[in-house]
């Protein structure tokens, strides 16, 4: 298999809260927020965050 090619979607989105932290964030327009897998930063618009034991706020996935 080979992928044709990639697209991505930056139009904005609703704000929704996951109704569980209160650390939730959300971006207005252009932007994202830089994560550490603990090896390499990613980008995710993704505002759900988490505070971990350490303090740190996190994503689902554990990355900070």
């Amino acid at each position: 298999m080979k992928v044709a090619s990639n697209s991505v979607d930056y139009t904005q989105g609703s704000y929704d809260t996951s109704g569980t932290t209160s650390s939730d964030v959300a971006l207005d327009g252009n932007g994202f927020f830089v994560v550490n897998n603990g090896g390499a930063n990613l980008l995710t618009r993704d505002g759900t965050f988490t505070q971990a034991a350490s303090g740190n706020l996190v994503t689902a996935a554990g990355w900070r």
